[in-house]
């Protein structure tokens, strides 16, 4: 009996050894695999990195080649210029004048006065310039020339004469809805026939009945001095017509 008794519990002891190493052996298994899976995961991480870093110096590389080879970026090309076909018989209007002259007229110092083209590239029978300079008193100063030929020649070939007579007769309205006139009175002191207005700051003169110019203050000169400063001006413009 005894020994019936020694002999099962000798087997209930190798059972449970062997038990205890399956459980150890598949424990070993997972970790394994584990570890497998691991170092997977940080292969592939490491890889992506590297391949991150190769493309940021290839990157790198093509800038630093592209300096030096002075490439530039391609660039939108550029609205096209619109050239106006003035008519060739109008003069170009910031050429009637220089700047000196302007600023010896005024009294102004040396440099103070600049020019800007104010033709429009639409009206192709009229060429402008304006002559631009700051005062403490006037700090946008300055003096318009414009020159016009007849644009209707064939319909109305007494144009200019029509216009300056209209002027003297009718005066000027504003467009500012301020329902101000201007009245013109006549003005010979340049071309065939002239007028002025003083309030109006302008002086339309014609030659004969092929050209209009008009000469406009934006100035705070008084009437004596302001029709002083048209007659100089306009003696000027006339000699280089």
């Amino acid at each position: 009996m005894r020994l019936l008794f020694g002999i099962v519990c000798l087997a209930l002891i190798m059972i449970s050894c062997d038990s205890d190493k399956k459980a150890s052996s598949q424990q070993s298994s997972t970790v394994a695999k584990e570890q497998v899976k691991d170092a997977q995961n940080l292969s592939s991480k490491d890889a992506k990195s590297i391949a991150r870093d190769e493309v940021s110096s290839e990157i790198s590389n093509q800038k630093a080649q592209l300096k030096a080879n002075n490439v530039k970026s391609p660039q939108k090309p550029k609205a096209a210029v619109v050239v106006a076909n003035y008519d060739k018989d109008i003069p170009d209007a910031c050429s009637l004048i220089t700047e000196d002259q302007v600023e010896t007229i005024f009294g102004l110092p040396k440099g103070s006065v600049a020019l800007k083209d104010g033709s429009s590239p639409q009206a192709t029978k009229s060429r402008a310039c304006f002559f631009r300079w700051e005062t403490d008193a006037n700090p946008n100063a300055g003096i318009l020339i414009q020159v016009q030929k007849n644009p209707v020649p064939e319909e109305y070939a007494e144009w200019p004469t029509l216009f300056i007579e209209s002027k003297i007769e009718g005066g000027e309205q504003t467009f500012d809805g301020s329902g101000i006139s201007y009245k013109f009175e006549k003005w010979d002191e340049a071309g065939d026939a002239g007028c002025f207005s003083y309030e109006a700051g302008k002086y339309h003169w014609r030659i004969a009945d092929d050209y209009l110019i008009l000469l406009a203050f934006n100035t705070n000169n008084n009437k004596k001095s302001q029709m002083a400063a048209a007659k100089s001006i306009s003696g000027i413009v006339m000699s280089n017509m």
